[in-house]
């Protein structure tokens, strides 16, 4: 089975093994590119960081050195972004659930959270003002875009080749952002038609509701909006 995976590096390459490890055959297509803003670090003493992508947590180590926050508690979204961030060396890591708003609840549980200052690194544009929701409970919270994701202008040739001989059988979306993206290299790529026998497996409602309105392809969504419960929804629906 041939599934498209179509989120940001370095993520994409971790999905990829995961797929190739249970027994399928990625195609990796990134259609985000990550950039980095230049804005600058807002200025505190922070005990605490926050990060709701992989991406993020790789942003944040090409500018800062990991070991400068050996004392900061680090709270991440999912177990893609928990892992990234133990690969990066940090220590104290906490998880919350899927989604920006359930880790602002975990956050919040926290009992030593309203004795640290956050900073909450993340991208130029978010769907969740987590900042601002900490904030609302009492905890104080910077917020750092570090990064941008840019669409990409169409598929690879690679991809379009497989959707033209009905060799992709899947494809994963694992942000709204990504879904527009997935939408629209179909759009300019004249192969709707292509698409309509391919499923689609969406992290979460959100994304599957960011797909163009008129798409006519089955769409699986993920009961909890983790990778693990997006690949076993695969292994259900095969």
């Amino acid at each position: 089975m041939k599934i498209l995976v179509t989120r940001p590096q370095p993520a994409a390459q971790r999905t990829a093994d995961v797929l190739r490890a249970g027994g399928y055959e990625p195609i990796v297509d990134p259609l985000l590119r990550i950039e980095p803003t230049n804005q600058i670090m807002p200025v505190g003493q922070f005990g605490g960081l926050v990060f709701t992508s992989a991406e993020a947590v790789c942003s944040f180590t090409d500018h800062k050195p990991v070991a400068d926050w050996a004392g900061a508690t680090v709270f991440c979204v999912g177990r893609t972004t928990l892992e990234t961030a133990k690969d990066a060396g940090f220590g104290v890591v906490q998880s919350g659930d899927g989604t920006a708003r359930q880790l602002a609840e975990t956050i919040a549980m926290d009992p030593a959270a309203s004795k640290l200052n956050f900073l909450y690194v993340c991208a130029e544009t978010v769907s969740f003002d987590l900042a601002g929701d900490l904030e609302r409970r009492g905890i104080t919270c910077s917020t750092w875009p570090i990064y941008r994701a840019v669409v990409a202008s169409g598929f690879h040739g690679s991809t379009l080749e497989a959707f033209e001989k009905g060799e992709v059988d899947a494809v994963l979306l694992y942000s709204a952002r990504t879904a527009k993206a997935f939408s629209y290299c179909v759009q300019q790529a004249g192969i709707s038609d292509l698409v309509q026998n391919v499923r689609i497996f969406a992290l979460s409602r959100q994304v599957a509701d960011a797909l163009d309105p008129d798409n006519s392809s089955v769409v699986v969504i993920s009961k909890e909006p983790t990778e693990v419960s997006l690949i076993e929804a695969i292994s259900g629906a095969t």
